[in-house]
């Protein structure tokens, strides 16, 4: 299994595993709009994120057998004195539960230390995540605590778990 930066050569493989995952992740996800679902409007993503230079967003392809089986994120990345970023990852479901997020977790903080040079990596998992949870803590993260209403997921103002990993517990 490895990670690679999102293409536009990709966009139609991401269209699929969107539409393919949409009602699983949909419990996890912000409410999407439709272009996310379709070429175009991941492409345009694409393209913005590329012109974006990598500087706030680094979107990976989860690559298994040649085949995208998940995405990963590096956003709000954040420079200067904060050398920060917070991680998100979804998995096909087809593929959930054979450690895959694990993988990739663990893989996109190494480049975040390693390549990028950042200090700290954020994540956040809805209360009833467990799974998610168990993810973060087999890839290093510690848990930071519960932020109320942090994020608008499935169209409601949820509370999550943070977690946090620094480069020096690496």
């Amino acid at each position: 299994m490895s990670l690679r930066r999102i293409a536009l050569a990709d966009a139609e493989e991401l269209a699929d595993f969107h539409r393919r995952n949409r009602d699983f992740l949909a419990p996890f996800d912000p409410v999407r709009p439709e272009s996310y679902y379709h070429v175009d409007g991941l492409r345009e993503r694409i393209e913005r994120a590329h012109a974006d230079e990598g500087e706030r967003l680094i979107d990976f392809a989860i690559i298994r057998d040649r085949d995208i089986v998940g995405k990963i994120a590096l956003s709000n990345v954040s420079r200067g004195a904060f050398q920060s970023a917070t991680v998100g990852y979804s998995i096909d479901e087809a593929c959930n539960g054979h450690g895959y997020a694990t993988i990739a977790v663990k893989l996109a903080v190494d480049h975040a230390f390693r390549l990028l040079q950042l200090h700290r990596i954020e994540a956040g998992t809805l209360l009833d995540n467990i799974a998610s949870q168990r993810v973060l803590e087999k890839a290093g993260f510690a848990r930071i605590g519960i932020s109320h209403q942090h994020l608008r997921i499935n169209g409601s103002w949820r509370d999550h778990m943070l977690f946090a990993r620094v480069a020096d517990a690496t």
